[in-house]
């Protein structure tokens, strides 16, 4: 009996699914996993080197994360969860006598996108607290305002392409000489984040013209003045009883 029962047991055999990368990367094959069903690929994560997706040896800093999102015969689809600098590529980017100024902030996209973006900035020289609280104040206002203007993926096309990052240096530079200016980590959040309001630009508030304000002024002395209460001088003070 026990021979039958062990007979009777079916040994799943596993088999090579392969997993794609997103339009925006032309579907290149990002790799393959050895499973017994294509159903255990779903929200599988892949880690790739940006160079061997765009073939640009300039951008073996930068790694990008991928989760299975959907599966064909074929094979499995992934989105881009991250985009990411290497702890080596961040070692190099310090100098000595330079500054590091990051922030750390959430944002919604132009299509409900919650990301979180870690900016960092070098800069030539040291530089005083108020100069470092103006840039990471002006970086993140600027990055902000950017990023609630476009879409997901070109929140990645751009980060890719360093079309955001050069403009972002270039303003930067107006407040204090920059050295370097990256995105440390782009990362989408899935659900709700609890405890934490997303940041959006105040805007400045603009002064009225000087016409209005000849204007406002004329109405206000129009208007009757109160009398005055005419004042006490010369008051002796009263004994206390």
């Amino acid at each position: 009996m026990a021979k039958a029962k062990q007979a009777a047991i079916k040994i799943k055999k596993k088999r090579w699914f392969k997993i794609f990368a997103p339009k925006l990367f032309n579907e290149k094959l990002l790799g393959e996993s050895f499973v017994t069903d294509q159903n255990l690929l779903l929200n599988k994560y892949v880690t790739v080197n940006l160079m061997g997706l765009t073939g640009d040896i300039k951008k073996q800093g930068i790694d990008m994360t991928f989760r299975v999102s959907a599966l064909r015969p074929e094979g499995a689809t992934t989105e881009i969860i991250s985009f990411e600098l290497v702890p080596s590529a961040v070692r190099r980017l310090v100098k000595r006598g330079n500054k590091a100024i990051e922030d750390s902030f959430t944002v919604k996209t132009k299509d409900d996108v919650i990301v979180r973006i870690k900016p960092l900035v070098f800069t030539r020289t040291k530089s005083k607290g108020s100069t470092a609280t103006q840039i990471r104040k002006t970086m993140k206002t600027l990055l902000i305002r950017r990023i609630q203007t476009i879409g997901y993926y070109n929140l990645i096309m751009d980060l890719v392409g360093y079309a955001i990052q050069r403009p972002l240096r270039d303003e930067l530079n107006r407040i204090y000489p920059i050295r370097t200016c990256e995105i440390r980590i782009m990362k989408k959040i899935s659900g709700e984040i609890k405890g934490e309001l997303l940041e959006e630009p105040r805007e400045e508030k603009k002064e009225a013209p000087t016409e209005q304000k000849n204007e406002q002024a004329e109405e206000e002395s129009k208007k009757p003045k109160k009398p005055k209460k005419e004042e006490t001088q010369n008051e002796e003070p009263k004994a206390a009883e």
